[in-house]
């Protein structure tokens, strides 16, 4: 990283992932629901590159963490939703934390 620019390397398709077991996994179908939003970050990404992409890692963790939430668990998230952005092309990534009756889920 230079200059708060971070170049990434990958390129699946826009889709919705849940995390779940330590993987992303495809989701055909999200209701929403009845959840709450806990913490949402999004940023824009331009042919792999990323402007403070650690920024946005800071605030989304330390939201997650302040919530009262699993910070090690929103880290394993984080990594894999990085790697899952597509490195061609202007993309727009959402990561969230949502909760419903106690239980959390990352999309």
């Amino acid at each position: 990283m230079s200059g708060g620019v971070c170049k990434l390397s990958s390129a699946p398709t826009s889709a919705i992932y849940r995390w779940k077991q330590h993987e992303l996994e495809l989701l055909d179908y999200c209701d929403m629901t009845g959840q709450t939003l806990e913490v949402a970050d999004s940023w824009l990404v331009s042919d792999g590159t990323v402007l403070a992409i650690e920024l946005h890692r800071s605030r989304f963790l330390s939201s997650v963490q302040a919530r009262g939430f699993e910070p090690a668990t929103a880290e394993e998230f984080w990594e894999a939703a990085i790697a899952a952005i597509p490195r061609v092309g202007e993309w727009f990534p959402r990561v969230e934390l949502l909760s419903l009756g106690g239980a959390v889920q990352f999309l």
